[in-house]
């Protein structure tokens, strides 16, 4: 799954979604061994589809515990998103 939101691939994370309603959201929240979720390498390459579809996914609670989580060396994915795009830092306080 983190590969497909890394190169992303939206069709299959919503295949994923799909056949998995119920794991989706534990698996968008797995971690790689930088402590990086989908989201962090969604934003950090650039896939605004990828993290609309994901962010849908979850509550607004949800959305705030995820985009303030930490990875090293990358910060949580507002800041990735606010160093590699203006568009993904508007959509992400677009929605709050």
């Amino acid at each position: 799954m983190h590969y497909a939101c890394a190169k992303g691939h939206l069709d299959i994370i919503k295949l994923i979604n799909s056949k998995e309603k119920f794991y989706f959201q534990k698996f968008v929240q797995m971690k790689t061994n930088t402590n990086s979720t989908c989201l962090h390498l969604a934003v950090q390459n650039g896939n605004i589809q990828l993290v609309e579809y994901i962010l849908t996914k979850f509550t607004y609670e949800n959305i705030k515990l995820i985009i303030n989580q930490q990875s090293q060396p990358f910060g949580t994915p507002l800041h990735i998103a606010g160093k590699h795009s203006i568009d993904f830092y508007k959509y992400i306080f677009l929605i709050f």
